[in-house]
């Protein structure tokens, strides 16, 4: 009974997520229609280049970050909640005034870098856009703070709703003011549909009973902060981590993209569009996980139920692997008519096809591996053990790069996509091996971890190789170990059922 309001939830997240992301679609379609692919969207895009790599790297931690500390506070009262809202939104006031005038004050040293063989004008195009996009940076730390209040108070799809107002009104000031002001049009509008997002957050929020408003005043903003310091602090220790993890994250794809631009022409544009596939599908995966079971397990914790805690981990992890693996399997054996499909005809060539479809088909590998991962990843928010996944991350990183240099020599441009997908699985098997030493998992989650990757990846390298036979007996016995253990945890539930009811 306590999982259905949160699997609910999961669905809705997911679908206004979706919805989201088409939108974000429609809104780059009608830019490029109605600009083209000229100096107007060049600006745009390296004018947001810093200001959105900063929201995922500073901005995004805040609400993983938050949402164990506000279970915990609310269990203390009202008084005590809203202390640490306060407090938290005049830092976030503060720290992200003072990094919105850093970029803007060295807009002229590093556009230039980005913008590498734009003309003056250009840049100062650039420049121009940034001012206007900047407050898409400050008003994100407050617009994350009150998704996490929101969602460790279970009302998880109003956040995801809200967000869609960003494209919305984006595409409506497009089609308003364009004509008469150019790609600023687009600026102002992703700004508004921002302060939209904000606006109806903190509605939501103040219908919870709480004000996101920071104190203003210098004396007031020393006196919250010098109340609230151990508690900042500890919250600052947990957010260092993420930071570092979000980084790690943040730089492989340029890292992958710089690679892969050593390659033959064309390169970068295949690895791209392939990828935007990819992360498609592990952004709805991200989503709905992050959303929801941070605040699942973390109320575990805070009601210090740890073995409920391990044993609902151990129930998701089975659900994590096992319902990714058809999505993929499918996924991988229609990719090259999916492509065709979208791209065929024109200047996109046959070759072009096999290209996307490789880099797709290698990248979706690692599906079943960054759902696992990230459940890993949100359980240890819940227990506050940030710097297990600031080290993931890192490994997966350090991994990627290597194995770059290695499968490209074979493999080409998929061999890159590749290296993303074994990085992934390394990092999550660094997750189980850590799990086991804390008797997070059991043994028999790992052996079924374990034995369950093994044959999936034995079916993608069996379809790879043309043995369909080889396929079909590989997913029969998959499919018997996957049995199996949904026995096991039913039986499991049963006689932890009638235990309870026998107490």
């Amino acid at each position: 009974m306590y999982r259905s309001p949160f699997a609910a939830a999961g669905l809705a997240v997911v679908f206004f997520t979706l919805v989201s992301s088409m939108l974000l679609v429609v809104r780059d379609v009608l830019l490029a229609r109605w600009f083209g692919l000229g100096n107007e969207l060049d600006a745009f895009f390296v004018a947001l280049i810093v200001p959105m790599f900063l929201v995922t790297v500073l901005s995004m931690p805040i609400g993983t970050v938050m949402v164990p500390s506000l279970l915990g506070v609310f269990e203390r009262g009202r008084e005590k909640a809203q202390e640490l809202i306060t407090a938290c939104s005049t830092v976030i006031l503060c720290g992200m005034t003072a990094l919105c005038l850093i970029v803007l004050v060295s807009a002229g040293s590093y556009l230039p870098v980005v913008g590498w063989g734009f003309p003056a004008g250009k840049i100062l195009q650039s420049r121009n856009i940034l001012m206007m996009v900047l407050p898409l940076l400050f008003f994100s730390g407050f617009v994350i703070l009150g998704n996490s209040i929101l969602n460790a108070r279970q009302r998880f799809a109003l956040p995801a709703f809200a967000q869609a107002a960003v494209p919305v009104v984006a595409i409506l000031t497009l089609y308003l003011l364009a004509r008469w002001i150019g790609i600023y049009a687009m600026a102002i509008g992703t700004c508004l549909g921002q302060v939209v997002n904000l606006l109806v957050v903190c509605r939501y929020v103040r219908r919870e009973g709480f004000s996101m408003l920071p104190e203003l005043r210098p004396g007031a903003i020393r006196k919250t902060i010098r109340r609230s310091s151990e508690r900042l602090k500890g919250l600052l220790a947990q957010y260092a981590p993420l930071v570092f993890s979000s980084l790690f994250v943040s730089v492989a794809l340029p890292v992958n993209n710089a690679i892969a631009a050593s390659l033959s022409a064309g390169s970068v544009s295949a690895f791209n569009l392939g990828t935007k596939f990819i992360v498609f599908f592990t952004g709805l995966i991200s989503t709905g996980v992050s959303t929801v079971m941070l605040p699942y397990f973390s109320s575990y914790f805070v009601s210090d139920r740890i073995g409920d805690a391990r044993r609902e981990l151990s129930l998701f992890l089975f659900l994590g692997t096992v319902v990714p693996i058809p999505l993929t399997l499918i996924v991988f054996f229609f990719t090259g008519s999916i492509v065709r499909f979208i791209f065929g005809g024109g200047a996109f060539s046959a070759g072009d096809t096999a290209t996307v479809t490789a880099v797709i088909e290698y990248g979706m590998v690692q599906l079943p591996f960054f759902c696992t991962n990230m459940l890993f990843s949100r359980f240890a928010n819940a227990r506050q053990k940030n710097a297990l996944i600031m080290i993931s991350s890192l490994v997966g990183l350090v991994l990627n790069i290597v194995l770059n240099f290695v499968f490209i020599r074979y493999m080409g441009l998929a061999g890159i996509s590749l290296a993303v997908s074994v990085s992934m699985i390394g990092a999550t098997v660094l997750f189980v091996v850590v799990g086991r030493r804390y008797n997070d998992i059991t043994w028999i989650d790992v052996a079924f971890l374990g034995i369950t990757w093994f044959l999936y990846l034995t079916i993608l390298l069996c379809f790879h190789f043309g043995s369909m036979l080889n396929v079909i007996v590989t997913s029969a016995v998959l499919l018997l170990v996957i049995l199996n253990r949904l026995v096991e945890l039913l039986d499991h539930r049963a006689a932890s059922t009638d235990f309870a009811s026998r107490c």
